[in-house]
């Protein structure tokens, strides 16, 4: 008699944690983290200080509309992702560079 738990699929391949679903989860681990980057943006600046690039992108106040703005691509990147959305969308953009 074979007993299955979490470890073991029915093939009887031990295997540690299926990599796809990882990934998944990673992405809604992000998505709150987007969401207080874009609620936290002003302690974020004072911790890390103006960003140079940021300042001269978005003139002034720069470094604060970028935290909001790289927050907010991050949230929806994320949700797109855990949604299975920017699969597809990646496989049609770097798809054909690669052969695939």
């Amino acid at each position: 008699m074979t007993k299955y738990n979490s470890f073991i699929r029915f093939d009887g391949v031990r295997v540690l944690f299926d990599l796809i679903y990882l990934i998944k989860m990673f992405a809604w681990f992000l998505i709150p983290l987007g969401i207080l980057m874009i609620i936290y943006s002003n302690k974020i600046v004072e911790y890390t200080g103006e960003i140079d690039f940021a300042e001269k992108l978005f003139l002034q106040g720069g470094t604060y509309t970028f935290i909001k703005v790289f927050g907010l691509g991050l949230t929806i990147l994320s949700f797109m992702w855990a949604m299975g959305g920017l699969q597809p969308l990646l496989l049609s953009f770097f798809g054909p560079m690669f052969g695939v």
